[in-house]
């Protein structure tokens, strides 16, 4: 999940013609969410 959660935001970063920024908050909370479940899983790469 993680792993595509980062493709999925560099794809965006490279094709979006400049609105990186409007969904760049949105991939950051995701991303922190899924490794707060990770930790609480004790699944921390």
């Amino acid at each position: 999940m993680g792993d595509t959660l980062l493709i999925a935001r560099s794809a965006i970063r490279s094709g979006s013609g400049g609105h990186a920024a409007d969904v760049e908050p949105v991939f950051t909370e995701l991303i922190a969410e899924h490794t707060r479940r990770m930790d609480a899983l004790g699944l921390t790469a």
